[in-house]
């Protein structure tokens, strides 16, 4: 079944095509959540809160844009709301020294990697959602500024700007970060 007749079949109030529906974004729709949503707990009910979400607005699809994006926009929405809701809860993996094998060839640098990362996640997390938004999906979803544009309602010129301001906003932390540590 193509994704139009899915798309079709659940408009319809067909159930069964519902989970047809997600299986085909269920990775898009986790990868949007667990960028900004750090604790898995929360960031579950942030996933289900964004299958209800859709499921209960599937009708008002209307083509116009992709449904990936669509979906998209209701996932970073979702998020936002519970960023907004739960403001500063942080998941935090296992210590970094646990998920490095010691028989990896390049331990050290992969270790390195990871702390660089988490520290661009961190100072990511702590930028306004409006930046927050726009760069996680520019560099995490590798969207174009046209499509973050389509997906969150705005004119191009806003998502250019916010863009921007938002890799100025990181750099500006990253940079106070790394004063701090020397």
């Amino acid at each position: 079944m193509d994704e139009k007749e899915i798309i079709s079949r659940c408009q319809a109030g067909d159930k069964a095509a519902f989970p047809l529906l997600f299986a085909n974004y269920r990775h898009l729709i986790e990868c949007v959540v667990f960028r900004i949503i750090k604790d898995r707990d929360v960031a579950k009910d942030v996933i289900q809160e964004t299958l209800i979400r859709i499921y209960k607005s599937i009708h008002a699809f209307n083509g116009k844009c992709k449904i990936s994006s669509w979906i998209y926009r209701i996932a970073m929405n979702e998020s936002l709301r519970a960023v907004g809701k739960t403001s500063g809860v942080k998941w935090e993996s296992a210590d970094l020294l646990d998920t490095v094998p010691s028989d990896e060839p390049h331990a050290l640098k992969s270790l390195i990697d990871k702390e660089n990362q988490s520290m661009v996640n961190t100072h990511i997390n702590a930028l306004q959602p409006d930046y927050k938004a726009a760069l996680v999906m520019h560099y995490y979803a590798n969207m174009s500024n046209e499509e973050i544009a389509q997906s969150l309602n705005l004119p191009l010129g806003t998502v250019n700007s916010r863009i921007a301001r938002g890799r100025d906003a990181l750099r500006e932390k990253i940079k106070e970060a790394m004063q701090s540590c020397t």
